[in-house]
C-alpha cells in the first residue's frame, strides 16, 4: 500500500482562490480586514512565520501591519496591542511565539481582545473552544479539520492525539471531542499509536512516529516540526545550507503503510496560514 500524499500547498492555493472572491465581494471599503502582527526579538524563525503570514495577507488583499519590538519591555508591547484594541481599523492581532523566556506569555496574549484574537490563543477563546462553541478555531486546528474532510472524516474511526500535552494537541483534542489524547513520553507508545485509524502526531519531535507505530491503512496527520542538521535526511526535509525541518513521522516509510499522510514541510503548514486568514475575514462579522 502506498499512500495518498496530501498537497497542503495545492490545497492552500485553492482555499486562497476562495477567500479573494470573500473579500472582493465586501461591499463597503472600510470592512477590508486588517491584520496587526507583533514580534518580540530576533527569533529569524518567528520572523520567516510571520513573513509568509504577511505575504499571505498582501496576495489576498488584506491590511497587513507589522511591529517588532525589542525583547526588554513587555508593556511597551502590551501598550500597542491595547492601542491596536481600540483601533476600529483592525479586526485581527497576532502575537508569534515564541515570547521571551522571561516574559509571561499568557498575561501578555490575554490583553488581545477577544473578538481580534485570530490565532485563538486568549483565555476566553480557549475555553469557548473546550466548550464546543467557539469564537474562533486556532488555525492549525481547523487545519487539521479540513485536511481530515479531505481524508474521509473520523466518523466511527478510533482517533489518537500524539502530544495531547502541548498547545496544538489539547485544541486538537477540544476540537475533536472524540479522540484519545496520549503523552509523547508515555511508555510503550506503539500499543496505543498502531490501533489508531487516525493518527495525529503534535510533538515536535522528529521522526518520533515510526512504521512499526502505524496501523495499516490509517490516516497519519503529522502537525510536528523540528529543526535537523543533518545532510542524510529524507528526500522530504527542506534543506537550507544543510539545515533542514523534519515532521514527526518518519514519512518515507511510513507512507508504505498509510492510506493517507501529510508531508512536513508542505502539508499542514500551509494550510495554517489560509486558515488563520478564514478566521480573520470572519472577525469582519463579528
Amino acid at each position: 500500500m502506498t499512500a495518498v500524499i496530501f498537497n497542503g500547498r495545492e490545497f492552500a492555493r485553492k482555499k486562497t482562490e476562495e477567500l479573494a472572491k470573500v473579500i472582493r465581494n465586501f461591499s463597503d471599503i472600510k470592512k477590508k480586514p486588517k491584520l496587526v502582527a507583533i514580534l518580540v526579538g530576533d527569533n529569524l524563525e518567528s520572523r520567516l512565520y510571520l513573513s509568509l503570514k504577511g505575504r499571505k495577507a498582501v496576495q489576498l488583499g488584506i491590511n497587513f501591519e507589522f511591529r517588532e519590538f525589542s525583547e526588554n519591555n513587555p508593556q511597551e508591547v502590551i501598550d500597542y496591542i491595547e492601542k491596536k484594541n481600540m483601533d476600529q481599523t483592525v479586526n485581527g492581532i497576532i502575537v508569534e511565539l515564541p515570547l521571551p523566556a522571561e516574559w509571561d506569555e499568557y498575561i501578555v496574549l490575554d490583553k488581545i481582545r477577544p473578538d481580534k484574537d485570530v490565532d485563538c490563543l486568549t483565555s476566553e477563546n480557549l475555553r469557548l473552544l473546550a466548550e464546543g462553541r467557539p469564537r474562533f478555531v486556532p488555525p492549525t486546528v481547523k487545519a487539521v479539520g479540513e485536511i481530515l474532510k479531505e481524508a474521509g472524516g473520523v466518523a466511527q474511526k478510533k482517533v489518537v492525539v500524539v502530544g495531547s500535552n502541548g498547545s496544538v494537541g489539547k485544541g486538537i483534542l477540544s476540537y475533536l471531542k472524540d479522540a484519545e489524547g496520549i503523552d509523547r513520553g508515555t511508555e510503550d507508545l506503539a500499543s496505543v499509536t498502531k490501533n489508531a485509524d487516525v493518527l495525529i502526531s503534535a510533538t515536535g519531535v522528529g521522526y518520533l512516529i515510526k512504521r512499526e507505530m502505524v496501523k495499516p491503512g490509517a490516516v497519519v496527520i503529522d502537525v510536528g516540526i523540528e529543526k535537523k542538521r543533518d545532510l542524510a535526511c529524507p528526500l522530504r526535509v527542506a534543506k537550507q545550507g544543510g539545515r533542514g525541518v523534519v515532521g514527526d513521522v518518519d514519512f518515507e516509510n511510513v507512507k508504505e503503510v498509510a492510506s493517507f499522510i501529510t508531508p512536513v514541510p508542505g502539508g499542514v503548514g500551509p494550510v495554517t496560514v489560509v486558515c488563520l486568514m478564514e478566521n480573520l475575514i470572519g472577525s469582519v462579522y463579528h
